[in-house]
């Protein structure tokens, strides 16, 4: 089962050395993850919610934003073409 926790026991420490950003849990039971930064926060938050905590969501980023919007609409316009009986490559 997991832990209740509060909040303050699992502050994140962000530590800079040489290898760049490092981030550490002030409850000292989070293993620290190699990776970019995204990837460590998205692991502390983890830890958070396996410790017990409840968290919100991650907001996503203006380029995750951009990449999402881009997505849907390559898909409403192959939908599109589909519909219209076009050719992409005559396009």
């Amino acid at each position: 089962m997991a832990e209740l926790t509060t909040r303050r026991q699992h502050l994140a420490k962000r530590m800079y050395g040489k290898g760049g950003l490092s981030i550490r849990c002030s409850c000292g039971k989070y293993t620290p993850v190699a990776g970019t930064v995204r990837q460590q926060e998205d692991a502390h938050r983890a830890h958070r919610v396996a410790m017990g905590e409840r968290i919100k969501e991650r907001a996503l980023s203006p380029l995750e934003k951009a990449r999402d919007r881009i997505a849907e609409l390559e898909a409403e316009n192959a939908a599109l073409v589909k519909a219209l009986g076009l050719n992409e490559s005559a396009a």
